[in-house]
């Protein structure tokens, strides 16, 4: 690889060769984002198998190798792999997809059942409904679309279904649309979970910022640049494993919100949150201790976090421990509560991940954690743990300690032990 000429042609032209490192616009940082944004493009036509051009450099090439060694290339070059010509890639391949499963569609659906079969079972035995209106054609293409059923999607073939005299059973239709209608329910449910999990965590990284920005003014910092936090703010984010694009004024108008005390203010092109020297005292005092509300806070806390420890997926062995089965193996709201009694809620205090003792806590409060029952609690001898709440931290302890208990000769329970430890 000669990195001194073009990094795509590796061929010294007329033309001259261009380095996003040496242009004037931008941080350092933002100039470099170029190579992520080229290496991006390059992968996705790897991935579609449509290079334009043959390059040298593999895929474990990374952005930070382009900084270093100041990758160039020319202008003409570069516009092979820009996001347009990507996206033009990837929208004719998948016509050509879409083209070839109507083929096969086609083709199956020429080898058409009997009009006297049912469109769900192919079975002629008894009473058949025929279907007599328009919509019910567009409707059952549609959830079998969405259930991916191409079996049923080649039955159907090109035909409306009431213009090929299609018939169907009552109950085979009724079985049809429940298991579209239970396919509906699981996506809104992870739909749900998936969208609450993002915004706990992005109200944890925003109660971070402020309580960052609490004790700032306490020590007597009274003033802060808008595109410093939101650049404390979109880290926290991207550490925490959600990558947005935070919009400028929603965000001020969140922390004016928050601070009722605070002002914008504008100097020169940079925009200033600013506080009042009193303000100093007035967070002091909401700081001061009020045992009622602190203590219906914790409760509120712990019921949030109960409920979805009650509510989570168990962890399920296989076999083998993947990289991140401890992060899946907990909820977020019982990592973020971990986190913030071990190291507190300033934005500047925190790790980059939640640290290995953080997730061990949150693994064993987990698998502690009893379902309340409508029965009165009776103390008995049983242990309080159930094997579907097994994590990954009591898999892995309770292998060692029977390891260990086979090569020393000793006879325990390997299971209560590793609840001790």
């Amino acid at each position: 690889m000669d990195w001194s000429a073009c990094i795509i042609c590796q061929q010294k032209t007329g033309e001259c060769l261009r380095c996003p490192l040496n242009s004037a616009v931008g941080s350092l940082e933002k100039r470099a984002e170029a190579y992520e944004i080229f290496l991006q493009n390059v992968s996705r036509l790897r991935a579609l198998n449509c290079l334009p051009r043959p390059i040298l450099f593999d895929e474990g090439t990374t952005a930070d190798d382009f900084t270093q060694n100041q990758a160039k290339w020319h202008k003409t070059c570069h516009n092979y792999f820009g996001k347009d010509r990507v996206d033009r890639a990837e929208r004719k391949r998948d016509a050509e997809d879409a083209s070839s499963f109507t083929d096969v569609c086609t083709k199956q659906a020429r080898q058409t059942l009997p009009k006297t079969a049912c469109i769900f079972c192919t079975k002629t035995e008894g009473h058949l409904h025929e279907v007599s209106t328009f919509g019910k054609d567009g409707s059952v293409r549609q959830m079998a679309a969405d259930l991916q059923d191409t079996v049923l999607l080649s039955r159907l073939g090109v035909t409306d279904l009431m213009a090929s005299e299609a018939k169907y059973h009552f109950e085979c239709m009724s079985d049809f649309r429940n298991r579209h209608r239970s396919y509906l329910r699981r996506k809104r449910r992870t739909d749900d979970i998936q969208n609450s999990e993002e915004g706990r965590v992005k109200a944890r990284a925003f109660l971070e910022l402020c309580t960052y920005m609490e004790i700032s003014v306490r020590d007597g910092q009274f003033f802060f640049k808008l595109i410093e936090l939101r650049s404390l703010y979109t880290e926290r984010l991207k550490a925490l494993g959600v990558h947005e694009n935070v919009n400028p004024t929603r965000f001020k108008d969140l922390i004016l919100e928050y601070f009722p005390g605070a002002q914008e203010q504008s100097q020169s092109k940079y925009t200033i949150i600013a506080f009042k020297e009193g303000m100093q005292d007035v967070l002091k005092q909401a700081v001061e201790e009020n045992v009622e509300e602190d203590v219906a806070t914790l409760a509120k806390a712990a019921a949030i976090v109960r409920e979805d420890i009650i509510a989570a997926d168990s962890f399920v062995f296989d076999g083998s421990f993947p990289r991140d089965c401890q992060e899946k193996s907990v909820p977020t709201s019982l990592k973020t509560l971990v986190s913030m009694l071990l190291y507190g809620t300033n934005l500047k205090d925190q790790e980059a991940l939640n640290s290995q003792e953080c997730l061990s806590i949150s693994q064993m409060l987990f698998l502690n954690c009893k379902k309340n029952t409508k029965s009165k609690c009776v103390t008995s001898g049983k242990s309080r743990l159930r094997r579907q709440r097994e994590t990954p931290l009591a898999v892995y302890t309770g292998m060692r300690v029977h390891t260990h208990r086979h090569v020393q000769g000793h006879s325990y329970n390997c299971y209560m032990t590793c609840a001790s430890v």
